[in-house]
Formats: C-alpha cells, sequence, structure tokens
C-alpha cells in the first residue's frame, strides 16, 4: 500500500499497488515523479508514477529482491545488498551496474557523490557509479540499515 499526503499530514490518500508486492523504498524526483521498489515472490520489482501516485506502472522485474531506490537529475539507482541497477530514461530501460557493488540503501548529494550501504559497509562513487569505493567507517561490524545526508560533506 502507499499512501500520500498533499496537505501536510491533515489527510491522506491511498493509491492502488499490487498488494503482493513487498515495498522496501521510495525516492521521488518530484511531487509528481515517484519510484518505488520492493520484491514479488523471489523477484525485485520498480514501480514509476508520474502523477504523483494516483497510478503506477511496473518497469522493470529483476532477478533479485531490491531494498533501495534513489536518484538525481541524470540517474536513478535500485538496488539489492548484492547489485545495482541504474536508469539514465526516467526508467524505460535498466542497466546492471559494471562494477558489483549492493547497497540495501543509497544515498547521494549529486551525480558524483553517491553512497551504497550494504551488509559489508558503505561504499562511495564519485563518477555516477561507474567505479566505487569502499569507504572504511571508524566502527567495524556495525548493523547500519540506512544512510542520508544534506550534503556532499554531511553523511
Amino acid at each position: 500500500m502507499f499512501v500520500r499526503s498533499s496537505n501536510g499530514g491533515a489527510t491522506w490518500t491511498n493509491s492502488t499497488v499490487d498488494s503482493s508486492i513487498y515495498l522496501h523504498g521510495i525516492w521521488g524526483r518530484s511531487p509528481n515523479e515517484l519510484y518505488l521498489v520492493g520484491f514479488k515472490g523471489d523477484h525485485g520489482v520498480i514501480l514509476h508514477s508520474s502523477d504523483g501516485g494516483s497510478s503506477w506502472s511496473q518497469q522493470s522485474t529483476q532477478k533479485k529482491i531490491l531494498w533501495g531506490v534513489w536518484g538525481n537529475e541524470q540517474r536513478v539507482y535500485a538496488s539489492s545488498p548484492t547489485h545495482a541497477v541504474y536508469s539514465t530514461s526516467d526508467g524505460q530501460s535498466w542497466l546492471q551496474q559494471s562494477q558489483t557493488v549492493g547497497g540495501v540503501r543509497m544515498w547521494g548529494s549529486g551525480p558524483n557523490d553517491v553512497y551504497a550501504l550494504n551488509n559489508d559497509g558503505l561504499a562511495h562513487s564519485d563518477d555516477q557509479g561507474t567505479s566505487w569505493q569502499t569507504v572504511v567507517l571508524p566502527v567495524a561490524n556495525l548493523n547500519l540499515f540506512d544512510i542520508w545526508g544534506s550534503g556532499a560533506r554531511d553523511v
């Protein structure tokens, strides 16, 4: 189920999403352009709305369960713990990342500042996801589940 408020939470509207899809992530490029990721059975699902969540179209089915979605003005990423796919065509087609990287969650401040958080730690790309470097965190064996920041130097 997907619910949305357009008046600061005073009222909420249900949006019809296939109830057999388990949703894990949401990201919006604008109030109207939204992406949902999750899974149905043992396949990942990517849904897209161009009308603020009133209707949804299934864009892709992936071999892996999807947990995270994030994008910028040039790309949208969807990720599982073991791999990531991306679209440069507003979700019309999805490509496998050339370097193996996965993330339970993804976040970035722009096209050249993207992070992927997974069970093995944190990875960072400064070239639109072409290559990824491991980020060394000050504490080992953290069970992190999400990532967020307010800018390139605040993650």
